[in-house]
């Protein structure tokens, strides 16, 4: 396991919050979830709201890359997942809208 991920605090987690990040990984709505646990919405987004806490994220898709760095830390097979300011990752590249470069004496990356 690499030194990043040894450094990562991993979070113990309630059995309703588990069942709530399984389905919120197919996908589900909150309403959707409810009714399959037969909980009310308030309560769904209140546990949600409560998993984003203990990940520190701030969207859905956020609180999904963290739920699957804690199934592989579980398993022992923790992603080694580089997280890079501005969302993109290493070695990404970039596509010009136009179809024709630029004819400049500039150049620009």
């Amino acid at each position: 396991m690499s030194a990043v991920a040894q450094a990562i605090d991993y979070p113990s987690l309630t059995d309703r919050q588990l069942q709530i990040l399984g389905l919120l990984a197919q996908d589900q709505t909150d309403e959707a979830i409810a009714t399959r646990l037969k909980l009310t919405s308030r309560t769904v987004r209140a546990e949600v709201a409560r998993l984003y806490d203990t990940f520190e994220v701030r969207s859905r898709f956020g609180l999904g890359m963290a739920y699957l760095r804690w199934q592989g830390h579980r398993r022992g097979t923790a992603p080694n997942l580089v997280v890079v300011p501005g969302g993109r990752s290493p070695g990404a590249t970039t596509r010009s809208r136009r179809s024709v470069p630029r004819q400049s004496s500039s150049s620009w990356v």
